[in-house]
């Protein structure tokens, strides 16, 4: 039994070409699901940004060296604003499965923009 995915495939053939451009139009709509359902949840316009800039050098776009700079300043703003905000859902705001839930996205947020910066000054190094 042939799936529609086979036909595909056998439209496709072997071309290297054709495969890694499907690839990235999957991707592409994959990165715009999952900064909007997270964005959607956080409803915090720095959350988006950073995934914006997350996805984007997941699709293998790095800012330029001249911009580097910038966006590590940018980016070590923002970890910081979420350690504060991790700090509140600790305190303050804890209680609530929902404030959990927020509490464990921005532990996760800087977490990963600490790794982050820190892949980004080994790339200007």
């Amino acid at each position: 039994m042939v799936t529609k995915a086979d036909e595909r495939w056998d439209a496709i053939g072997d071309n290297p070409l054709v495969i890694v451009s499907t690839l990235k139009e999957l991707m592409m709509e994959a990165r715009e699901k999952w900064v909007d359902e997270v964005h959607d949840y956080m409803d915090d316009e720095d959350v988006l940004w950073v995934l914006n800039v997350t996805a984007r050098m997941i699709a293998g776009e790095v800012p330029e060296p001249s911009k580097i700079a910038l966006t590590l300043a940018r980016l070590e703003a923002v970890s910081l604003k979420f350690r504060t905000q991790y700090s509140a859902y600790m305190s303050y705001k804890k209680g609530t499965t929902e404030a959990n839930m927020r509490k464990n996205h921005y532990k996760e947020l800087y977490t990963g923009i600490d790794r982050l910066v820190d892949a980004l000054k080994y790339v200007i190094k």
